[in-house]
């Protein structure tokens, strides 16, 4: 449609101006984009995504519309129970639950701070004021792990 009208347009400039023969004002109006809508896709999946779309319409023409409707009163909070109280430390050690002990964290400077992964952060001013630099060291609990020897690279043939 629109490049119908621009073709009209154009040509209508062109016998005004009176080069009505010259074939440039054609090309100029075959530039501009019409604007007509594009082609719906065609898929193997067409015809499942018209039966999803008549079902969903179907579905909710049975729905009466939002001012019809209203919201249902929410219902009353339940009552707390009266349940019995959780048994206390002493009663489960009495009761053969084993002896339970939290394990010892050892004695550490200040200026050390051991993370839960097991591994121990340094931490050090440097100066009056300056900046802190942080140490990764092993844990002090635990023995470091031995590294293994290094590998030899293969000797090449000739």
């Amino acid at each position: 449609m629109r490049r119908v009208a621009n073709d009209e347009l154009l040509s209508t400039i062109a016998w005004r101006l009176g080069d009505a023969e010259s074939s440039s004002w054609a090309h100029e109006g075959r530039r501009i984009i019409p604007l007509l809508r594009r082609a719906r896709p065609v898929t193997s999946l067409s015809s499942k995504a018209d039966e999803a779309k008549e079902s969903a319409k179907a579905e909710s023409s049975s729905l009466l519309p939002p001012e019809k409707t209203r919201t249902r009163a929410s219902l009353p909070p339940l009552k707390k129970g009266r349940h019995p109280a959780p048994p206390s430390l002493a009663d489960s050690l009495n009761n053969g639950g084993g002896a339970h002990s939290l394990p010892q964290r050892p004695n550490l400077p200040e200026d050390i701070v051991l993370l839960p992964s097991g591994m121990a952060v340094r931490f050090r001013k440097e100066g009056k004021g300056g900046p802190f630099t942080t140490e990764i060291i092993p844990s002090p609990s635990l023995p470091t792990p031995r590294k293994p020897p290094p590998r030899k690279p293969p000797r090449k043939r000739l």
